[in-house]
């Protein structure tokens, strides 16, 4: 009976999941044969680009797995040499959205594809319990979407919304 009670150290747990091809960036060997694969899955940034035209807003979602790779070069800069990079945002990056007394301060918690995904930074509890505040990235200039900092001390600085006529901030 005393030897049923014996506790059993776990020393390996191994968790194999189905994942599809696109999921997987394979590494090959010399030869052609694969070796190796890493998930590609997990979103390191958003790149927001204002295009040549100075209209138009792209946004670029990269992964972490191809932000990682040496020589990496963004699609949109490759295709737009000129274009300019308004705004970089990780998640759990702090913007702020809006002017004066309709400012809302918000903490990013998704990124994916053109979509931007944040909520209030006041809200706490299960993140994907709560109502995110959605834009486009089309949508950041017309929204006033901006990065902002917090230091230690609480205090918020904020650059200003971006300017109607595009050339810069406020």
């Amino acid at each position: 009976m005393e030897r049923a009670r014996e506790r059993h150290r776990v020393r390996r747990v191994r968790v194999l999941t189905t994942m599809s091809k696109d999921s997987l960036a394979c590494i090959r060997d010399k030869s052609g044969n694969v070796y190796k694969a890493y998930k590609t899955d997990g979103n390191a940034f958003m790149d927001v680009w204002l295009l040549p035209d100075g209209k138009k807003t792209v946004g670029e979602t990269v992964s972490r797995f191809d932000a990682h790779q040496p020589g990496f070069r963004s699609k949109v800069q490759t295709e737009h040499p000129t274009a300019r990079k308004l705004i970089r945002l990780h998640i759990n990056d702090m913007i702020a959205v809006g002017e004066g007394e309709e400012r809302r301060i918000m903490r990013v918690l998704k990124l994916s594809g053109q979509q931007i995904s944040a909520v209030d930074h006041t809200a706490g509890g299960k993140a994907h319990d709560l109502t995110p505040y959605r834009k486009s990235a089309g949508q950041v200039r017309q929204a006033g979407l901006r990065k902002v900092s917090v230091d230690v001390l609480g205090r918020v600085r904020d650059g200003g919304p971006w300017m109607a006529d595009g050339r810069g901030r406020g």
